[in-house]
């Protein structure tokens, strides 16, 4: 049973455990629910392939108005808020991460692909741009950036939503790209396959910093503080 931690802030974070998720503030650690349940066919009959993996978190993300984005590995996509479970959907392929704004959700999936989704309801998806390999993380700024990293070694910068603008690369990596992690509208740290953990410039696109790991992979990264 994995433990994943999201959204780590100074006072509060959010925790998920197999397919439970908890919310840690004021000193104090509440359930929020049960994740992974997907919904019924849509009306017109059409199935998607069943998933019969044990459920488990795999992303999660949360925005300012209190709304959750949460994935799991058996292609379940939910929102969820204080009161429980707002939508849910099913993805089309498994997702590998989530961010959530305060009207969409973009999910990324083993496919290469990333799309959003509507946050009330979850109805309307749309398609938003594709890498040639398995997207593993993304991140979203301030001022509509959306970064994307792959199993090909790149990260990728394209303006959303209309992501076919692509602003810039961050070239650097010689492994995949396992995570990024946005401190700032302009800074970004990465780590790969390659054991870098990557500082990087948004505004040139540029390496700031790289420390190589000298006792294996960097597995994992968080930002207590907010930006």
């Amino acid at each position: 049973m994995s433990v994943v931690f999201y959204d780590v802030h100074s006072d509060s974070f959010l925790i998920g455990i197999g397919v439970n998720l908890y919310r840690y503030a004021n000193q104090t650690i509440s359930h929020l629910m049960a994740c992974g349940s997907l919904p019924p066919p849509p009306p017109d009959g059409k199935k998607l392939p069943p998933n019969n993996e044990p459920a488990f978190v795999i992303g999660v993300s949360a925005n300012s108005r209190g709304k959750v984005a949460v994935v799991c590995n058996n292609k379940a996509v939910e929102v969820l808020d204080g009161t429980g479970r707002l939508a849910g959907a099913q993805a089309l392929k498994r997702p590998t991460s989530v961010k959530i704004t305060d009207s969409h959700i973009v999910v990324s999936d083993k496919a290469g692909d990333c799309y959003s989704f509507t946050l009330d309801d979850l109805c309307e998806s749309k398609y938003l741009l594709g890498h040639v390999s398995v997207v593993l993380d993304t991140a979203m700024t301030s001022d509509h950036l959306l970064i994307t990293s792959d199993r090909d070694e790149k990260i990728r910068v394209s303006r959303y939503p209309n992501c076919y603008n692509i602003e810039g690369y961050l070239l650097g990596h010689t492994e995949y790209v396992h995570k990024i992690l946005l401190l700032s509208d302009n800074l970004l740290v990465s780590i790969g396959g390659d054991r870098k953990l990557m500082l990087w410039d948004l505004e040139t696109y540029s390496n700031i910093q790289t420390i190589s790991s000298e006792h294996g992979d960097y597995i994992t990264m968080s930002y207590s503080a907010p930006y």
